[in-house]
């Protein structure tokens, strides 16, 4: 059989919660508790408008992108191509959607309204 080893643990040597950094981090948390409803409302505008402004950029992208894969898989067909490549069109048709979520924009595509809300069907 092997031999195990047991240790003792000694609550002297680990300080027990009085130590002075654990009287920072304590004042710290006090510190914070103090100041926090006052800057609360601010961080939430600031970061909402941040959110906003990354999430319009990469909705601006898709659009971009799928109005670039849209029309060009509908182009080939006109230019030379003898088919319609299916999967740039359908890439290009979730760009759009993708890009009209984030940016609450609305495109119509041949009468399909692409980022159209359905209406609520409770309170109007």
């Amino acid at each position: 059989m092997k031999k195990q080893k047991y240790y003792i643990l000694d609550s002297r040597k680990r300080g027990g919660g009085t130590s002075r950094t654990m009287m920072y981090i304590y004042g710290g948390i006090g510190i914070f508790l103090v100041i926090f409803p006052f800057i609360i409302v601010n961080l939430r505008f600031q970061t909402g408008f941040i959110f906003s402004k990354i999430f319009d950029y990469i909705g601006r992208l898709c659009l971009i992108g799928g109005g670039f894969f849209t029309g060009y898989s509908i182009l080939s067909i006109f230019i030379g191509g003898r088919h319609l490549n299916l999967k740039m069109l359908t890439t290009g048709i979730v760009l759009l959607w993708i890009g009209c979520w984030l940016t609450g924009e609305v495109l119509s595509i041949l009468g399909i309204q692409i980022g159209d809300s359905p209406s609520n069907p409770g309170y109007h």
